[in-house]
């Protein structure tokens, strides 16, 4: 047995079991799915995947509102620790819990910004994602060639948000119009205000 300050038993506590592994990536693999499965749910109940009732629709507007929520709370931390510029008093800071660990322990880090602003980033293309197959199928003649899905939404949000316009999917009604417009405006907002000042330490930033 080993004594409390025995460099062997530190190290052999410090062994990772191979046991503990697996449990670690099972787990990790059953929160993606779980994960993936919820976030996606407004947009499979919006292409008529998941039968639509008063249940799927209240759920799928509830998880809806909580991924803009996200994206406001994300962007304004990164501009507040971007900018030094104080959190609105009407959006106080998400609790402890809600953080998981993540703006906490590394939100005056470079790699911490860059990891919070990928996160709001992603969830963006997510949210207007879900908002095109939502538009595409309400009135089925709003996009050119037709109503979309999962994955073609999800393509056409990263090539509106990055200006590409292939042209092979276009919005034709005013509506999808305007939302493809107010993607473009935002996808402008996020590299002009956000990704060009994160090269830059936040404390560099502050200073300047």
């Amino acid at each position: 047995m080993s004594r409390p300050n025995d460099p062997v038993g530190i190290k052999e506590s410090g062994k990772s079991k191979p046991k503990d592994i697996l449990a670690l990536l099972v787990v990790a693999a059953i929160f993606a799915i779980v994960f993936g499965f919820v976030m996606f749910w407004p947009a499979l109940v919006a292409a008529g995947k998941i039968e639509p009732n008063v249940f799927t629709i209240i759920y799928s507007v509830i998880i809806y509102l909580v991924v803009w929520l996200i994206i406001a709370g994300t962007v304004l931390e990164s501009i507040s620790q971007l900018y030094g510029i104080r959190r609105p008093y009407f959006l106080p800071e998400y609790p402890k819990g809600f953080r998981l660990g993540l703006l906490k322990t590394t939100r005056k880090t470079v790699s911490g910004l860059v990891t919070v602003v990928i996160i709001s980033y992603l969830f963006t293309l997510h949210a207007y994602a879900v908002a095109y197959v939502f538009i595409s199928h309400i009135d089925k003649t709003s996009f050119c060639p037709g109503p979309l899905n999962v994955i073609s939404a999800w393509y056409f949000s990263v090539a509106t948000a990055a200006t590409v316009g292939f042209g092979d999917i276009t919005a034709q009604s005013d509506l999808a119009r305007l939302v493809v417009t107010s993607e473009i405006l935002v996808s402008i907002f996020y590299v002009v205000f956000i990704f060009s000042i994160l090269p830059r330490r936040p404390d560099e930033n502050r200073k300047a």
